[in-house]
């Protein structure tokens, strides 16, 4: 097989395997470097890592930066990545943990505090999709709703929040209640 000079090395690289060593140090540095706003660095990480795999919590991570870029249509496209990855690598939630009523009383009042915090704004833990696919896809659409309504993409936004509309988040109803407002 012959090279196309044109066309870059890394291309006939294998992808890397999500579970190898060297794509966990490269997930966790820009996963450190995103957590302590360098976003730069973090860009850089993610956006090479998205081009080779296809992680949602990666993905998210690389919409978290363009973003902060100011380029909310790229991370509109980036999110969406993101919830069609999800859908590949969506497990069952345990729900096991939940049986006790003092875990399931303290796990609904640390959950509330969250969906009124800006928490969903963080980044993403690389097995967070795969522990708790759930609550990953509603953090996905919590930004990609924000995105929307940075670009005042009303439509999208009331087709959007209808899959986590009622559950609390705050800034879900800000957005629906933009949205029904403009449209």
């Amino acid at each position: 097989m012959f090279r196309n000079p044109n066309q870059s090395t890394d291309s006939f690289a294998p992808k890397p395997d999500a579970d190898s060593v060297d794509y966990k140090r490269r997930f966790n540095t820009g996963f450190q470097l995103l957590s302590n706003s360098e976003f730069a660095d973090a860009f850089l990480i993610f956006a090479n890592i998205s081009e080779k795999t296809e992680e949602p919590a990666a993905f998210f991570n690389l919409a978290l930066c363009e973003m902060e870029a100011g380029d909310d249509q790229k991370a509109i496209l980036t999110l969406e990545k993101a919830l069609a990855a999800i859908k590949k690598t969506q497990t069952p939630d345990n729900d096991a943990a939940f049986s006790s009523g003092i875990l399931s009383k303290n796990y609904a009042a640390l959950s509330q505090k969250e969906k009124e915090s800006a928490a969903y704004l963080s980044p993403m833990p690389q097995e967070y999709p795969r522990l708790l696919s759930k609550s990953a896809k509603e953090k996905i659409m919590r930004v990609l709703i924000d995105a929307c309504f940075r670009c005042e993409l009303w439509d999208k936004i009331i087709i959007l929040s209808a899959s986590v509309q009622g559950k609390g988040y705050t800034n879900v109803e800000k957005a629906l209640e933009a949205a029904k407002r403009n449209k």
